[in-house]
């Protein structure tokens, strides 16, 4: 049986992280669980070659029962193992991971090594402020992110690459300059559109009930202090949105 038969296609998060893995060359996709995005490349002939891989042997045997029904076993390598330890210097040029928290990703690639590697594709689940702080300062500019929705709420899919590093194919990259850009991304305050204001109006509503939660319970002031310092800077990207809709309407009034 085919595999576009027997397997449904990729969800609206793994086709968004599918479309900036650079084509023509290797990837790995790293904690694969159920290796769907590895082989929907590969059967679309949009990658050589890529590696599944995952610290346990569970998600594994899920991912050999995918690469089974796709027929894909000589182009789709699992192997089990942690982080980047997984291939080799030079074997692969995009890393994807997917799914897993931003803290979890930062401590990965803080303990792996990246040579050879030109692009990640980070979509974590949370923790965007360090991994956007760590891409940062490691050298890691943004090529893009997008937000996508999915199961009524936004997850965003960060694409990074080195500036002026071998094998770049993006164009313009951006760091992170300020708070903001930490907050929501440097790319996408760039962008903007109606799904990033939706998205900051639910990152906001998040820190409002958080902080309900916290002084109801009698948390303490630190936590209290923290979430508001937080829902000021989520109020100041909503006014920096206003502003620039100000200005647009003043620009057309003339």
């Amino acid at each position: 049986m085919l595999y576009r038969r027997a397997l449904p296609r990729l969800s609206a998060r793994l086709a968004c992280v599918a479309k900036y893995v650079i084509r023509g060359r290797a990837m790995a996709d790293v904690g694969t669980d159920h290796a769907q995005l590895p082989v929907a490349l590969v059967l679309g002939d949009l990658v050589p070659f890529a590696i599944a891989s995952d610290r346990a042997a569970a998600p594994l045997l899920a991912a050999a029962e995918t690469v089974r029904r796709a027929g894909v076993g000589g182009r789709v390598r699992l192997r089990q193992g942690d982080g980047l330890e997984v291939f080799a210097p030079g074997e692969v040029q995009t890393v994807v991971m997917a799914g897993m928290g931003g803290r979890t990703m930062v401590r990965i690639l803080e303990r792996g090594f990246l040579g050879g590697v030109t692009r990640l594709v980070l979509q974590p689940q949370g923790g965007l402020v360090g991994l956007r702080r760590w891409c940062s300062q490691q050298g890691w500019w943004f090529v893009d992110e997008e937000l996508v929705g999915e199961g009524g709420r936004h997850y965003v899919v960060e694409v990074v690459e080195r500036p002026g590093a071998a094998g770049t194919v993006a164009g313009r990259l951006l760091p992170c300059v300020d708070a903001l850009d930490r907050l929501v991304g440097p790319r996408l305050r760039e962008k903007r559109g109606r799904r990033y204001a939706e998205y900051l109006a639910q990152e906001r509503q998040r820190v409002v009930h958080a902080l309900a939660a916290a002084r109801s319970g009698g948390a303490a002031s630190q936590r209290v202090t923290q979430l508001l310092a937080l829902d000021g800077q989520w109020r100041a990207a909503q006014r920096e949105i206003d502003r620039r809709r100000d200005a647009r309407s003043v620009t057309r009034g003339r």
